[in-house]
């Protein structure tokens, strides 16, 4: 049986699958980077950083076997102050008749 993924990535550090999720988790960080959806920064006082939380699930095949182990980065995009240009999530809506 298979154990409940992980709730914080301090967990990892005595989690079975702590490896897999580990690369899994590296993995994300490098493709955000090379996408340019954000960037690394010197933390200090002037400025108010977004706190950030890593969640991870695992993903199985449709036999229902686990196929991978999966990493996410997100955060409070809330919290965020205004910039000079416009932000928004592009949401969809079905009607169905």
């Amino acid at each position: 049986m298979i154990p409940p993924p992980p709730e914080h990535y301090s967990d990892l550090k005595n989690y079975p699958y702590r490896f897999k999720f580990k690369n899994a988790a590296n993995k994300e960080f490098q493709t955000l980077l090379q996408k340019g959806t954000f960037r690394q920064i010197e933390a200090d006082k002037t400025r108010k950083l977004l706190p950030v939380r890593w969640v991870f699930t695992y993903k199985f095949n449709t036999d229902g076997y686990l196929s991978r182990f999966k990493a996410r980065v997100v955060t409070h995009g809330d919290l965020q102050t205004s910039l000079s240009q416009d932000t928004y999530a592009a949401t969809l809506t079905a009607r169905i008749f």
